[in-house]
């Protein structure tokens, strides 16, 4: 295999990986806003 053989593999994959990466940081980020949130509103509510 040559180099540009490897790159043409190797590039469409860390694209994708990059995009699924991203996709899934968005994810946790508003999962983690949304509990603190929450944790926020039951503290001030003075539940805990």
């Amino acid at each position: 295999m040559t180099d540009k053989q490897i790159v043409e593999i190797i590039l469409p994959l860390t694209i994708f990986e990059i995009m699924l990466a991203v996709l899934m940081g968005l994810f946790l980020y508003d999962g983690l806003t949304f509990l603190l949130r929450k944790l926020l509103e039951s503290i001030s509510k003075g539940k805990i």
